[in-house]
């Protein structure tokens, strides 16, 4: 019986660190593709607000302005959150975009394109 408990320690941290080497994994690509997706927003002049998490807010400005741009990029597939007073200050809507590990760069150059298209 003492040798089963020490088994069983053995297989929680070995486990313990190989969930850390896979979150450690995920954490690399997504910081790659994180500075893409803000780089190619910033450059066609959307403002993501100095953000430098997963969770990138796009300032937009009137509430028509910010529910409008939402309803557009669900219609094109991208769910996002339109925030709106009391939320923000009157003239700071935004949208709220948030970045997965699952995504790819393919899937983010399609949201670039779409965001590109939509005349702000």
């Amino acid at each position: 019986m003492i040798f089963q408990k020490e088994k069983k320690s053995l297989i929680i941290l070995v486990s313990l660190i190989l969930l850390q080497l896979i979150l450690i994994s995920l954490q690399v690509p997504l910081g790659h593709e994180q500075n893409y997706f803000k780089k190619a927003l910033d450059d066609y002049g959307f403002n993501t607000m100095s953000s430098s998490s997963q969770i990138m807010p796009i300032l937009i400005g009137s509430i028509k302005d910010t529910m409008a741009f939402s309803k557009y990029l669900f219609e094109n597939g991208i769910f996002v959150t339109g925030i709106r007073p009391p939320t923000v200050p009157a003239g700071k809507c935004r949208i709220r975009t948030t970045m997965m590990a699952s995504h790819l760069k393919s899937d983010l150059e399609r949201v670039v394109k779409i965001f590109r298209k939509y005349n702000i």
